[in-house]
Formats: C-alpha cells, structure tokens, sequence
C-alpha cells in the first residue's frame, strides 16, 4: 500500500540584495557583488553601480569590514558614477547598508589616497567599519587615474528598515 506522503519542508527564502543609501549624495543602490576572477576583482559589470567586494567582510559586525566600490566617471553621456561626489562628504555623514530588514547606519570618519596597488588597506581588521572606494588623480599623461580614494566610515547604530521605504532596482 502507498505510504502517505510528507509535505516538502518550505525552502527558507533569502534576504533581498542588500542596498546602499548615502543621502548627502543623493544615492541609493542595490549592490552588485564583484567576484575574484585570476586573482582580481572582475569589475566589467559594475557599470553605474555599488559593488561589494568578494574577499572583504560579507556582512556587518564580520571579522572583517566591508569594502563597497563605485565608479567615479562613467563613459558619454552619463559622465558621473556613483561615486563621483565622495570626495565632498563630511566626517559624520550618513552611509545606510540596509540588509535583511535593518539599516546599518554608518558615520564618515575620514578619507585616504592610496595607489590602486595597495590593496591591503581594502582590509580593515574591524567588522563596525566599512570602506567606499573609488578612482582619484587624473594623470593627463598615462591616461588613467593614479590613485584611489577611500572613505572609511564606521558603525554608528542598527535600526530596523522603515516599512514605508520602498525597493531599490
């Protein structure tokens, strides 16, 4: 005789893709994921958005904090990424990562320009702190930006996400 059968267990459902909000630039993204490909990170499709890097913190209060990049620039006729306006943040302004019904809500702390080589300063030791990087310094002669800027911006409090806001795209 047939065995009755046992309902399948329902598959838990994922988090919606995690977003950054910085309000004094007037921002809002969900984030792309940029994965390692031969040993660098694959930036072909970021285009105009955020992305998080692979290799850094996965989430607040890891071991490691969070490394978020956006383009400065973008090719004709868009002209500004994302990111084109950090350099004129306050220490203090807001970031928001809201993920999982919550927004981690981060303050700026300060900048550094670093050589796109040093990727070391992409790891902070610290999972209350996350990094925005972007290009900086124009070199009119080679043609391509001679540095990165960094912002840092560390934990300031965790909130759930207001009910009312709606989905990023």
């Amino acid at each position: 005789s047939p065995q009755p059968s046992t309902p399948p267990a329902p598959t838990p459902t994922p988090p919606p893709p995690a977003q950054l909000i910085i309000p004094s630039l007037g921002v809002s993204k969900t984030l792309a994921y940029i994965p390692v490909e031969n040993g660098q990170w694959n930036l072909e499709n970021l285009e105009s958005g955020i992305g998080h890097l692979q290799t850094t913190g996965e989430y607040p209060g890891d071991d490691v904090g969070m490394t978020f990049v956006g383009h400065v620039t973008r090719p004709w006729p868009e002209i500004a990424g994302p990111f084109a306006d950090l350099i004129f943040m306050k220490p203090g302004d807001e970031i928001i990562y809201r993920w999982d019904g919550f927004d981690y809500v981060y303050g700026l702390e300060g900048f550094a320009r670093v050589k796109p080589e040093a990727v070391e300063y992409l790891y902070i030791e610290d999972g209350d702190v996350i990094t925005l990087a972007t290009c900086d310094t124009w070199d009119y002669v080679e043609w391509e930006y001679a540095d990165r800027l960094l912002a840092r911006a560390r934990l300031l409090r965790k909130v759930p996400t207001p009910q009312d806001e709606p989905m990023l795209q």
